[in-house]
């Protein structure tokens, strides 16, 4: 089955090979600026790389190349609203527990990203 763009057929596979290219790739380097980010706190170049590893299966597959990875269309709002809703309850709550623990210091680790 074809899972690439028609520009991309032939010369891309779904197969490992792919794969560990891509994890050298991107997520070599987004480790790398991840440990680079921590010690500057520049975290320009960490997120070029996560909108390139968010935009590349939009950029590289098909709609079923997209389904076959698990990128589908909600079937209703309401899933969609669920989940935006518990992404919110645990958020806040991961907020409570680092103020809870750290308070407002550097240690909270919302606090430290939010400085960062």
């Amino acid at each position: 089955m074809d899972f690439f763009r028609s520009y991309l057929n032939g010369i891309l596979k779904f197969n490992w090979q792919l794969g560990l290219f891509l994890i050298f790739l991107l997520g070599v380097p987004r480790f790398i600026t991840v440990l680079q980010a921590n010690k500057t706190g520049d975290y320009r170049f960490t997120s070029i790389i996560f909108v390139i590893m968010w935009l590349l299966p939009f950029l590289l597959l098909n709609r079923l190349g997209r389904k076959e990875i698990g990128i589908r269309k909600p079937h209703s709002g309401k899933g969609l609203l669920i989940g935006v809703l518990l992404g919110i309850l645990f958020c806040g709550l991961v907020w409570f527990i680092g103020d809870l623990l750290y308070g407002n210091s550097i240690m909270n680790w919302l606090v430290y990203i939010s400085k960062s």
